[in-house]
């Protein structure tokens, strides 16, 4: 089976709409915990988040979804938890020791 280009393309429209999406959150005027707040805001930002935030996220777990299915179909339980672990486990766990002290600390600065 081959790939399904459309669907990689709006897997990366999705996550490119993220970085707009994750920019803008300092620009809104919703009081909301955020690391930074800038004074510049306009409620048009506000729109475009809420919006964003509305159907990407589903996006997201709609694709995983598929996409895990197909792997799942193609290797196997055994397969697609041996898969699953070292595409997201590990670097979840490798990044996690370096990152969780210097985010705290960034968040906190």
């Amino acid at each position: 089976m081959g790939r399904f280009h459309g669907l990689d393309a709006c897997r990366a429209a999705a996550m490119m709409l993220g970085l707009f999406f994750h920019g803008a959150i300092s620009f809104i005027r919703t009081p909301i915990p955020w690391a930074i707040r800038d004074r510049s805001t306009h409620f048009g930002v506000d729109v475009f988040v809420w919006v964003c935030h509305t159907f990407r996220m589903p996006v997201f777990f709609l694709l995983a979804g598929y996409f895990g299915r197909l792997v799942y179909e193609k290797l196997g339980p055994a397969g697609f938890l041996r898969h699953r672990v070292k595409r997201i486990l590990v670097p979840f766990v490798a990044t996690l020791i370096p990152l969780m002290p210097s985010l705290h600390f960034l968040w906190q600065w």
